[in-house]
């Protein structure tokens, strides 16, 4: 190791690996002087920053789990992780401890002055722990209702490490940026890889990792080698800013997962970035990734795309409901097993036992097997290629969502009689080769407590107020983005809901907004605009109301942002646009301080002030991290 070399960056500082292991050292110091033992449970709520990593490291050098509060999630929901946690210790910053005033463990403050030299520790302290402790929570959407936590193993992130290393190495002079969010299990691997191999690490602001063009400024301003990218940001790259992407000659490896990847995607990524490795990656957060492919033009093939095939330590098997092995190309439900295996779910027994099952196989006797829920088969060439869910858990936007964490709270809503959420397509989003990154939505179907809602136009009223209801206990990806009522939800001969029957159905499309008078001004033209590509007349006639209050999420708004910017030239803040002003307001905003007709130009010169090449040790200021295009 070289310890001068820079391990990490954020926009406030730069820290080599001496001071980011004398650091970490300090901490676990700190913890172990509170009691924390092997096996303790520590909660960190820190934005994404050199000292969020430093508090991990620490927490793992003590011996103990750390778990993730993220500060963008509703309170309701951090509190409730730490109480299930039992966490002993808590690490923040001065401004969440109000939030916390009833947590029952130690609040250990954290703050730049850790990075302070006096009394500082060399030594390269280690828990001694084994590679099948656990390392961290990760929590996922639950059936019950609730978040459940899973029980991730050193040995999820070291395996796999092993494996990169062994036909991706990193090299010299490489440079990662972390733009996974933390509370996630893709972002221990993005956290810990780089600094395994002993390369920097690059740490942007939540704005950042979600704005596809200050995202592209940090990848070219960073010089970065490695990035993560899930299909729905990754599309609006290629759609949008496919010369500035085409443009980064850093770029070395970028991974895609998280959700599925229609075929153009991937081809037209890999002929945008042909001297680039693309991975194409599939796991879970009980197993981490798991399943690889290396992506090329004349491998993505015109229907699904296949997940690859198992990396070292690991299998996968298709088998029936019996447990027994089906034949090649026929479907059957997904089983991983091998290294890196999560322990289970924490205080969650039977959800474990349902999951992580006994491997029938007298080979494997001892062993056990996770259940994925994913319905998958065997192609000709080896590879496994997905098919779709054997339950009904949603896999959309990146995240995996158990419907029932967004229906019992709905239920719970003095309107709601019953709900069913799933996921539906637009009628409009078929025809184009990247479909499935923008095309689906997450609908909740409702049957109100008073019929009279469905003849007498409260249906946007309702639809506001739930909305607005579970955003104060949900994040933001488990509300859905349309509500739509029902006289009753359709039930199978035995009484229960019938689900498949409400999955992917295409919505019915809505009265067109190009129709009426011409647009007069542009704010009127960019509107229209806006209503076509989210296939939405509400941009137009509800204008009035807030982005995210008419019913689009995170996504969208990156096409509108991209929309904007590409054929308008304009300066677009994603913030602003899901911020709670009306979207009218907003494009009047965006109108006045834009010029409208000027050519796009982007700065680039920019890379000489890269923090991983800078001559001098400046911390960066925020506002070079948050660049935004000139236009």
């Amino acid at each position: 190791m070289h310890p001068d070399r820079y391990a990490l960056a954020d926009p406030i500082r730069r820290v080599n690996y001496r001071d980011l292991n004398r650091t970490a050292n300090r901490i676990r110091t700190l913890l172990k002087i509170r009691g924390v033992a092997t096996g303790a449970v520590v909660a960190i709520q820190l934005k994404p920053s050199t000292e969020l990593i430093a508090a991990m490291l620490g927490v793992l050098k003590t011996g103990a789990v750390y778990v993730y509060l993220d500060p963008a999630h509703p309170i309701d929901r951090r509190r409730y992780i730490a109480g299930n946690t039992h966490a002993h210790v808590l690490l923040t910053t001065r401004p969440f401890v109000d939030e916390f005033h009833d947590f029952e463990g130690d609040l250990l403050l954290l703050d730049g002055r850790i990075w302070e030299t006096t009394n500082a520790d060399d030594d390269d302290l280690s828990s001694g722990g084994s590679d099948e402790a656990v390392a961290f929570l990760s929590y996922t959407s639950g059936s019950t209702g609730m978040p459940k936590g899973v029980q991730c193993t050193h040995a999820g992130v070291t395996n796999r490490f092993a494996w990169f290393r062994t036909l991706f190495p990193f090299q010299l002079g490489d440079v990662a940026l972390l733009r996974a969010q933390v509370s996630f299990v893709i972002s221990a691997w993005e956290i810990f890889a780089p600094l395994l191999a002993g390369v920097q690490l690059v740490i942007v602001p939540t704005e950042v990792s979600k704005d596809p063009a200050l995202l592209l400024h940090a990848l070219r301003m960073h010089r970065v080698t490695h990035v993560g990218l899930v299909p729905s940001l990754a599309s609006v790259l290629v759609e949008y800013y496919a010369s500035e992407l085409a443009a980064i000659q850093s770029l070395h490896v970028v991974e895609i997962g998280g959700e599925s990847s229609p075929p153009g995607l991937l081809r037209r990524l890999s002929e945008i970035l042909p001297s680039t490795t693309i991975l194409h990656r599939y796991g879970s957060t009980e197993m981490t990734a798991v399943l690889c492919r290396e992506v090329h033009p004349e491998n993505t093939g015109v229907g699904r795309v296949p997940v690859g095939v198992p990396i070292s330590s690991t299998t996968a098997q298709m088998l029936d409901e019996e447990l027994r092995p089906v034949p090649k190309g026929v479907a059957g439900e997904l089983y991983l097993a091998g290294t890196g295996m999560a322990q289970g779910y924490l205080n969650a027994p039977s959800a474990t036992a349902s999951r992580f099952v006994a491997n029938p196989f007298p080979s494997a006797a001892g062993q056990r097997l996770y259940r994925t829920g994913d319905l998958a088969r065997y192609c000709d060439n080896g590879e496994i290629e997905l098919l779709g869910r054997v339950d009904f858990q949603i896999k959309f936007a990146g995240y995996r969502i158990e419907p029932s964490e967004i229906e019992l709270p709905l239920m719970q809503h003095p309107a709601v009689h019953s709900a069913l959420v799933t996921v539906a397509r637009r009628a409009e989003s078929s025809g184009s080769d990247l479909e499935e990154t923008g095309g689906h939505v997450l609908v909740a179907y409702i049957v109100p407590q008073d019929p009279t809602v469905l003849s007498d136009g409260r249906n946007d009223q309702l639809s506001l107020t739930l909305r607005e209801y579970l955003r104060q206990s949900l994040p933001h990806y488990l509300v859905p983005s349309r509500f739509i009522p029902m006289t009753a939800l359709p039930l199978l001969p035995n009484g229960k809901t019938d689900r498949m029957s409400m999955m992917n159905r295409i919505l019915d499309p809505e009265p067109s907004a190009a129709g009426g008078a011409p647009p007069q001004t542009i704010k009127d033209r960019i509107l229209r605009d806006a209503a076509e590509l989210l296939c939405s007349s509400d941009v137009v006639n509800a204008s009035d109301q807030a982005f995210l209050d008419l019913g689009f999420d995170s996504i969208q708004a990156m096409r509108l942002a991209a929309l904007l910017s590409s054929k308008y030239h304009m300066d677009v803040n994603l913030a602003e646009l899901l911020d709670d002003r009306p979207l009218a307001i907003v494009i009047e905003h965006f109108c006045e301080r834009s010029v409208i007709d000027r050519e796009a130009t982007v700065d680039v010169e920019l890379t000489a002030r890269t923090c991983a090449h800078r001559a001098d040790d400046a911390p960066m200021g925020l506002e070079e991290m948050c660049w935004k295009p000139e236009r």
